[in-house]
């Protein structure tokens, strides 16, 4: 089984976060550890571990990430039709976090299910993240790379803090 990484890189003009592009992006592991996983799967000693989306994410995220209730209890009763204690709503939301909760309770939408290593990082976050794992940008894929270089083009208008990568995991 592979991980698939669906990202969107945004920018911030006018108070809101845009959508630059979508993308998916190989099976990096270099860049998946460094953005994701940590070191053998420990993220505790990551400048900036995965934080979940962020709540001013544009409106191509939030199309792409979250779906309605409906389609997760569909899932938790699929899921848990082997067992007696089928998961609640209320506890697959729970289990994704503060920022999950917020969402929810904000605008009624959840994460859909089987994502996983989901989080945003500014390109400086993100240059961070790869020096510490010892990444070099030659090391990368050419996918990889692009991403950054178009976020480094977007910086230089908008500064490093206000173009982000935002990312998730399919299974």
């Amino acid at each position: 089984m592979g991980v698939d990484v669906y990202a969107v890189i945004e920018y911030e003009e006018w108070g809101s976060y845009w959508a630059f592009g979508e993308l998916d992006l190989p099976r990096d592991t270099k860049f998946l550890c460094a953005i994701a996983w940590g070191d053998g799967g420990v993220t505790d000693d990551m400048p900036h571990p995965p934080r979940g989306i962020p709540s001013d994410c544009s409106s191509r995220v939030r199309e792409a990430f979250y779906v309605g209730p409906d389609e997760v209890r569909e899932y938790i009763e699929i899921a848990g039709s082997g067992s007696e204690n089928g998961a609640s709503l209320e506890q697959y939301v729970s289990a994704h976090g503060e920022w999950a909760l917020r969402e929810y309770s904000e605008s009624g939408l959840l994460p859909q299910p089987e994502l996983t290593g989901y989080g945003w990082l500014n390109l400086k976050e993100l240059l961070e993240n790869l020096a510490h794992a010892k990444v070099a940008k030659q090391e990368l894929t050419p996918p990889c790379l692009a991403a950054i270089a178009a976020m480094e083009s977007l910086a230089a208008s908008f500064s490093a803090d206000k173009v982000r990568l935002v990312f998730w995991l399919g299974m």
